[in-house]
């Protein structure tokens, strides 16, 4: 019996190795490129990230020194197009000019962490088109397509508009129209804020930027609910942004599915349409 068994497992043994010898191979990768380009309507500078997918059976010598400066694709050729097979945009990969440096810790200022952005004056983005994305990736072609969102306004607050008194300022309603084809929305409130500056040891005034959560399925909010419990806003102006984001931008950074609205890459290829107002606040 026991000589039985030892013949089934030597029988058994080779075919479950020969079955497992290629599996989660860590240096195989099939798809090579990582890539992130959320469309803005109405916007001349649009920003594009394209990196090359490391080696999985190690980190090179580059990585280590920079993991985001030195796979950056450089070379990729960028088109864009309203209709297929129409007259296409091209698109110039441009280091930006932020310096990420002093945010991040490790990024000397001579290599700081600049992402990639393309600028194109002549091209303006139209709402509620679409879109498609084709990328030559050192000899790998990616492709993708979206539809923008619909345009929308603000309906309240009215630019210009002034608010006194900080209660009247938190529970003021931000309404806007429904934006076609958008799947969620996005409110900032950018406000001079008062602030202890512990290393000068004084108060300051300074621009502060909030942001909400994301709202899928309303068209309205609050100052206060943007502003949470930041309730400390100086005199001047304010300023409100709602941006509508597509199905593709609400699938990829919030429900972290992966790829989405892109062909042989990872990442996203999204859209999104912004519109602000600006109002007065007297404390």
């Amino acid at each position: 019996m026991k000589k039985n068994i030892i013949l089934i497992i030597a029988s058994v043994l080779p075919v479950i190795i020969s079955g497992c010898e290629n599996l989660n191979n860590p240096g195989e990768i099939k798809i090579k490129n990582s890539l992130f380009f959320n469309l803005q309507v109405n916007s001349s500078r649009q920003q594009l990230y394209i990196y090359k997918n490391p080696d999985l059976s190690g980190r090179p010598d580059a990585f280590a020194a920079d993991p985001y400066f030195n796979f950056f694709n450089r070379n990729a050729e960028v088109t864009l197009k309203d209709i297929p097979g129409g007259q296409s945009t091209s698109f110039k990969l441009t280091q930006d000019t932020v310096n990420y440096s002093s945010y991040y810790s490790g990024y000397s200022s001579l290599n700081p962490y600049k992402p990639y952005y393309t600028n194109s004056m002549a091209f303006k983005v139209k709402p509620l088109t679409d879109y498609y994305l084709s990328v030559n990736a050192d000899g790998n072609l990616i492709t993708g397509k979206i539809t923008t969102p619909g345009d929308f306004n603000i309906t309240s607050p009215r630019s210009a508009e002034e608010k006194r008194g900080i209660s009247n300022l938190l529970n003021s309603s931000i309404t806007w129209n429904k934006s076609i084809n958008a799947a969620g929305y996005m409110v900032t409130v950018i406000c001079p804020m008062r602030f202890y500056d512990f290393q000068d040891s004084t108060w300051k005034v300074e621009n502060y930027s909030a942001r909400s959560s994301f709202w899928a399925a309303t068209t309205s909010c609050r100052v206060g609910d943007v502003l949470s419990y930041y309730t400390d806003v100086q005199s001047g102006s304010v300023v409100i942004r709602v941006e509508a984001y597509d199905n593709n931008y609400v699938e990829h950074y919030w429900n972290k599915k992966e790829p989405v609205g892109l062909n042989n890459a990872y990442g996203c290829f999204s859209s999104s349409l912004m519109k602000e107002v600006r109002i007065y606040y007297d404390k």
